[in-house]
């Protein structure tokens, strides 16, 4: 760990030597969300959020590096048929809580992804899918806001 100063005068933070990005063989996007600067000046802190793409895909090694990461609770925001076809992640360890909590009823059709290359198509979607999943948002929220959900991966 390397201590990292801050912009506003608060005290110095701890910041992690690793990746940003985990590297896992079934999972190819989870990364931790920490060190990005928050509007007060300080920092979300390391190794207690993360970020991923399909959990149904881990294998055993990758549950052991993410069991060294303490990992307390999974928030999926797939929707229903995502998780019907993919599967959802299903933890070898006990104690890990998982959450259901679908942002969108339906995915886009197959067609639309080409216009998903567009910033400003993307910026819209995603305002849209905040608007609608603003119920799902905010019970991820309230998982999120217990801090024995902590470590967590959304």
């Amino acid at each position: 760990m390397r201590e990292v100063e801050t912009a506003t005068g608060h005290p110095p933070t701890l910041e992690p030597s690793a990746e940003r990005q985990l590297a896992l063989e079934g999972c190819f996007n989870f990364r931790d969300l920490g060190g990005y600067p928050t509007t007060d000046g300080r920092r979300v802190r390391w190794r207690r959020l993360f970020r991923a793409d399909s959990l149904s895909r881990l294998t055993e090694s990758d549950f052991e590096q993410l069991g060294a990461v303490g990992l307390a609770t999974v928030v999926d925001l797939r929707t229903l048929s995502e998780v019907a076809e993919r599967g959802r992640v299903e933890w070898p360890a006990p104690g890990i809580t998982y959450h259901h909590l679908p942002m969108l009823d339906v995915l886009p059709e197959r067609d639309e992804y080409v216009e998903w290359a567009a910033p400003a198509f993307v910026a819209g979607r995603y305002a849209d899918m905040l608007a609608t999943g603003a119920p799902a948002v905010a019970d991820a929220l309230r998982v999120l806001a217990d801090p024995r959900s902590h470590p967590a991966v959304i």
